[in-house]
């Protein structure tokens, strides 16, 4: 089929067709001056990719993707599976427990101490005439 094209009013520089009327012509208006544009840059030196390059490129991509995506899923994982409720509280169960260690190994001081100085006449002496 022909394409219908307008004669170009004076007051314009531009085709009806870059004018589109609904958002599907707008987008495909887009892609077509897209693809005018890279065709164009063609025939610079340098301006175009090759295949090679451009599966390069794709390839870098999707290798980017996938480890951004492993390393999102791995921190889902540890978010979602990790103990961190129980964790917190054995840590403050073993903060507790230490505390009272302390607490019993300065009573085990004092006790030997006063085993030791039972252990002298003098205080054995006392003791019995305290009684």
């Amino acid at each position: 089929m022909a394409e219908r094209r307008r004669a170009a009013t004076p007051g314009r520089s531009r085709r009806p067709a870059d004018f589109p009327a609904s958002r599907h012509a707008t987008k495909t208006a887009g892609r077509r001056l897209r693809r005018r544009e890279r065709r164009a840059g063609r025939g610079a030196a340098g301006a175009a990719l090759t295949r090679m390059q451009r599966r390069q490129v794709q390839e870098r991509r999707r290798t980017r993707t996938l480890v951004i995506g492993a390393v999102l899923l791995a921190v889902l994982v540890l978010v979602a599976w990790f103990p961190d409720g129980p964790l917190f509280q054995q840590r403050a169960a073993l903060a507790a427990t230490e505390s009272q260690l302390q607490v019993l190994h300065q009573q085990d001081a004092a006790l030997a101490a006063e085993q030791k100085n039972l252990n002298t006449p003098s205080e054995i002496e006392r003791i019995a005439r305290q009684q």
